[in-house]
């Protein structure tokens, strides 16, 4: 799901910054919900392509180095005391 941005001043597309969360997240949602929903209803209602979703199952969580995942917890610690 997405949060919009907007600088008020018009209404365009050039104007909006969207945040939105990784395919990483959705496909680690879309296989836990999996047991319970099927997987077509799940792509198609968070938004992701299915073959998004195949792809990812083939390839896997996406590992991330000890030094790059210390920055990101250090980054969400300091915007989390903002």
């Amino acid at each position: 799901m997405g949060l919009a941005v907007d600088d008020g001043e018009r209404n365009s597309k050039k104007n909006v910054v969207v945040l939105h969360k990784g395919n990483e997240v959705n496909c680690v949602f879309i296989q836990q919900q999996s047991g319970l929903f099927p997987t077509t209803l799940l792509c198609r209602v968070i938004n992701v392509a299915r073959s998004t979703y195949n792809n990812w199952k083939k390839r896997g969580p996406k590992m991330i180095p000890l030094k790059q995942m210390a920055l990101r917890q250090n980054l969400i610690l300091l915007f989390m005391a903002s």
